[in-house]
């Protein structure tokens, strides 16, 4: 997938954000007029709240050393508009703010007292949450009704995480596994699963050994499968073309993309051509890590035909990096291919080999071609 394409899939993910906010804005609004409708005490609540909150900014202010009081409130304005290049932590007296009918007088003259009532520490604050939260409660509504509304707490539907400084760490869980999904599609992937699924799974085309090696990987793969991949497991299916490797897989991969898990799938020769098409384009970091990251972090990896892509040294440096990343983070592959394990061995590097025949389980699926099986059966019934 080149950068531009990646780039697309992101900015699509950020416009599905950005509906997600405002649609949850728009309920929340919803709820509030409703709440201040129906409980007049709750909007009184909401009041005193905002004036001890501005008690508690005021005595901030008062503190020694405040950067705002010795600069001047917001650029050199105090809290009633009006310039001066030193904070004032007075309240003006009303015949003097020019301008101002006796109405305006009066109404801050009120807020003042509010002020004054409410500069206690946080705890009175607190106190009137509480208040509010127990007034939703007593009519009916959950206590956190008019919470901020968030599909994903952590990052608060925006896509990404901060630091304690305030600043843009790294994209959340929620972003990568969206990007997977889109990822998913483009594949392909979910086209295959429509036939490609433990519902479709038959044993007809095997026998003897090769039905005793199947129905082992079979089992255990739908015992991975349908325990959501908690359990970390990694399968490396190998043996003749067309004996249900890459069917095996995509059944895996049915049941867990049903369970809401991140599952991403890749041929061999086009994954490899696309981090190499990157390469040689120079794509910026930014534009490379939100699928490097997807395919580190993905609950289920499956790279499938191994072996079909070109051998140079840096297909083999980019398939120990994502094998030995994804067994660090213990993130469950599975790898399929038509080569024997000799030829693994002559083809790519002794790590690589090592890495995968002491990390995941190795099966060997032998027998006849199904498809060239199936194909036959249905030329004979067709001629009879």
């Amino acid at each position: 997938m080149n950068a531009a394409k990646l780039s697309r899939l992101v900015m699509e993910i950020e416009r599905e954000y950005d509906f997600t906010r405002q649609e949850h804005a728009r309920e929340l609004a919803k709820r509030q007029r409703e709440i201040e409708e129906k409980l007049p005490a709750y909007k009184e609540l909401s009041e005193n709240h905002r004036a001890a909150a501005l008690g508690q900014l005021r005595k901030k202010l008062a503190q020694p050393g405040s950067f705002e009081r010795q600069n001047g409130f917001f650029g050199g304005f105090n809290l009633y508009g009006l310039p001066q290049t030193q904070m004032s932590l007075e309240w003006p007296k009303m015949d003097t703010v020019p301008g101002w009918s006796d109405k305006q007088k009066e109404t801050v003259g009120e807020t003042a007292v509010a002020t004054a009532e409410a500069e206690k520490p946080a705890q009175s604050t607190m106190t009137l949450k509480e208040q509010k939260r127990q007034l939703l409660v007593d009519n009916g509504y959950p206590a956190d009704y008019l919470d901020p509304i968030c599909t994903c707490k952590e990052c608060e539907d925006t896509g990404f995480l901060r630091d304690k400084y305030g600043a843009r760490r790294i994209s959340c869980h929620c972003f990568y596994k969206k990007l997977s999904l889109l990822l998913g599609k483009d594949s392909g992937l979910y086209d295959l699963l429509e036939t490609e699924n433990f519902e479709h799974l038959s044993e007809e085309f095997y026998e003897g050994e090769d039905l005793e090696s199947f129905r082992r990987a079979r089992d255990a793969v739908m015992e991975f499968a349908q325990n959501g991949g908690r359990d970390y497991r990694n399968f490396f299916f190998y043996g003749n073309i067309g004996t249900g490797k890459s069917f095996l897989s995509c059944c895996a991969a049915k049941e867990l993309l049903d369970q809401g898990k991140e599952v991403l799938y890749y041929s061999s020769a086009h994954l490899f051509d696309e981090l190499a098409k990157q390469n040689k384009s120079g794509s910026s970091e930014e534009d490379v890590s939100p699928l490097m990251r997807t395919l580190y972090d993905c609950d289920l990896l499956i790279l499938d035909d191994l072996g079909t892509e070109w051998f140079n040294s840096f297909v083999f440096s980019e398939l120990f990096t994502l094998v030995n990343e994804r067994i660090r983070r213990r993130k469950s592959t599975m790898i399929s291919t038509n080569l024997t394990l000799k030829n693994l061995t002559e083809i790519y590097s002794e790590r690589v080999l090592s890495r995968i025949t002491s990390n995941y389980m190795l099966c060997k699926l032998t027998g006849p071609d199904i498809r060239m099986e199936k194909a036959r059966r249905q030329q004979v019934a067709a001629s009879a």
